[in-house]
């Protein structure tokens, strides 16, 4: 049975080699942590610039500061997760679970009613830009309104009207 501070150790040695990795270091390596257990990990400032975080559990990790620029998060665990200030450009953030995170404005709704169960569209205000997901779409606004408008007849007013839910809840007091 590994020890909590072999943890820490081993968390500190794939960040140190992940951050030669970002330098171009033939030392280095890409961190992957996906799947991996980091609930309540002082990941604060971090950087983590494209790291591999799919699946992983992050809930109450303190990301405060830290660099998630093109992060690999989809279905990453990141309720309660302090996310203040964090950057999260280009980040995949599908599926993942941002349940009462601190520092970041979010809003999705899942829909069933027109042949696509379990469909989501999420809502994510990145460095005062919102992106929306939705299956392999990654977008502004206007580009799930031109994708929506591009789509079959039969989708066109659940998806907009589960676009504009999720709009108007992302900027509620804006």
């Amino acid at each position: 049975m590994r020890t909590h501070t072999e943890e820490e150790e081993e968390l500190k040695t794939i960040l140190a080699n992940h951050a030669l990795w970002l330098t171009g270091n033939s030392k280095g390596s890409h961190a992957n942590l996906k799947g991996a257990d980091l609930e309540n990990a002082y990941l604060k400032g971090a950087d983590l610039r494209g790291a591999n975080l799919r699946g992983a559990n992050l809930k109450g990790a303190d990301l405060e500061n830290a660099y998630l620029k093109g992060a690999d998060l989809r279905n990453a665990d990141l309720r309660n997760a302090d996310l203040r200030g964090a950057d999260l450009r280009n980040a995949d953030l599908w599926n993942a679970n941002l349940a009462e995170s601190g520092g970041i404005q979010y809003s999705q709704a899942s829909w069933s009613q027109h042949g696509e169960c379990g469909r989501m569209l999420i809502g994510v205000k990145i460095n005062g830009e919102d992106v929306y997901f939705c299956g392999c779409f990654r977008g502004t606004l206007s580009e799930l309104e031109e994708f929506i408008q591009g789509d079959e007849e039969r989708y066109k007013q659940s998806r907009t009207m589960t676009m504009e839910f999720v709009s108007k809840t992302l900027n509620f007091n804006q």
